[in-house]
């Protein structure tokens, strides 16, 4: 079995021959695999790198760092364009006084517990949270006034991530809404205590002042008499 031609194998990474045997012709079949520098081939790529032109597969971290490790160019081939896309970005002017009032309120690990307000943009008004003592954001104010003058004309249009605020408010719902059911539950039990204690108490009371009964039957004064008379008079 020969191989024409010549493979310059200084510019791969891998190079690789896999033999098939056919069992119709005493033959055999090399299939010769090359792969660019950094390119992996033969297998579907995970998340984690980029997909070549070719399907091969390449580090997702080798993309857009201004050297060719694709076979075909196209770990660089859109790379011009992505950089414009993040220039445009950070040239973006953006209200710092203004974007820490769309922040969502963020308690902190910390378990202290002081009342603090935040600035809510899609309802435009301060509320008041529960903030931890460290490790949280510019939205965060000691007191309403200062929220509301510093946020004042700040709307739901310069929410730049909305669902943040939505889910915040949904877990502020659901919460809210547990410590009631908590405190109703409480309230419910305190009340059925007070009823069984009362319930036993007067049971108890009742069994006191029961009078006990005897087995010796009531008999009047006169008749008494009458018996001992009878029993005592009678002839043997």
């Amino acid at each position: 079995m020969q191989i024409h031609g010549r493979i310059n194998t200084s510019q791969y990474k891998h190079y690789t021959q896999r033999k098939h045997y056919s069992p119709y012709k005493k033959s055999v079949c090399v299939c010769v695999c090359v792969c660019g520098l950094g390119e992996v081939c033969g297998s579907p790529c995970n998340s984690g790198q980029f997909t070549c032109g070719t399907g091969c597969c390449l580090d997702e971290d080798l993309e857009c760092d201004t050297v060719t490790q694709c076979s075909d160019g196209s770990d660089e081939a859109s790379c011009d364009k992505l950089n414009q896309t993040f220039t445009r970005l950070l040239n973006i002017h953006v209200d710092k006084s203004r974007a820490r009032c769309t922040e969502p309120p963020r308690t902190g690990p910390c378990r202290a517990s002081h009342s603090h307000w935040y600035y809510d943009p899609l309802n435009r008004k301060c509320n008041r949270f529960t903030y931890g003592g460290c490790d949280g954001n510019d939205n965060n104010f000691d007191v309403e006034e200062s929220c509301k003058e510093t946020c004042k004309g700040v709307t739901e249009h310069d929410v730049f991530a909305r669902g943040m605020f939505e889910r915040y408010e949904e877990e502020e719902s659901e919460s809210g809404s547990i410590a009631i059911a908590i405190v109703l539950s409480v309230a419910i039990l305190a009340v059925l205590a007070a009823l069984g204690y009362c319930f036993l108490k007067h049971r108890k009371d009742r069994s006191q002042h029961q009078p006990v009964a005897t087995n010796v039957p009531h008999v009047a004064f006169e008749e008494r008499d009458t018996l001992v008379y009878n029993t005592t008079t009678k002839p043997v």
